[in-house]
């Protein structure tokens, strides 16, 4: 009985079903896509950049919730979804209140952040033995630090820099997806 309640959540997903999935990882190109769009929006001084740094957000989400949609009926499927739903609350939140002027909107943005990245890294940690694994448990490190400084509210005041935060978060979650589908390459003998 205690198996079958656990076995869910103790294969968040197996080596033997990402290995035939590994190219949805490449879905990475669609964040660091976003990424280029978000950090130019930022260096051409277009209005508002933090908005529009919440729309690239969100559509990162809606990637994240097609790789959970390509691994359906799999154990992975969870921990992909909530982490899609979450970063786009992430996405909206910034999109919707770009300056983070109220308190709801700061410590929604964080829990929401935190949480994205605390999911990756739980998948990435039951990765352990497949290759490639660390590019999760990273990208997830670096969603969870955006989110404190976020919480910490140190870049509110610097429009800019609040900016490039969220922009080096996409940034990662790209080259992590994309490193990690890379990974998993060799190891199926597929093709991109």
């Amino acid at each position: 009985m205690m198996k079958l309640a656990h076995s869910r959540w103790d294969q968040v997903m197996a080596p033997d079903e990402v290995i035939p999935k590994w190219g949805c990882f490449i879905v990475g190109t669609t964040f660091f896509s976003l990424s280029i769009l978000a950090f130019a929006n930022l260096l051409v001084g277009a209005a508002p950049p933090v908005r529009f740094i919440g729309a690239m957000m969100a559509l990162g989400a809606v990637a994240l919730l097609l790789h959970a949609i390509l691994v359906i009926g799999q154990s992975g499927f969870y921990p992909w979804l909530f982490s899609g739903i979450l970063y786009g609350v992430a996405g909206m939140i910034v999109y919707l209140d770009p300056g983070l002027v109220s308190l709801p909107s700061l410590l929604g943005l964080a829990l929401a952040l935190s949480l994205s990245g605390s999911l990756r890294i739980l998948t990435g940690i039951r990765l352990r033995p497949q290759v490639g694994w660390g590019w999760l448990v990273l990208s997830g490190g670096i969603t969870i630090a955006a989110s404190v400084v976020v919480a910490i509210g140190w870049p509110m005041d610097h429009e800019w820099l609040f900016g490039a935060v969220l922009a080096a978060d996409l940034s990662a979650q790209g080259i992590a997806a994309i490193a990690f589908g890379l990974a998993l390459r060799p190891a199926t003998g597929d093709r991109l």
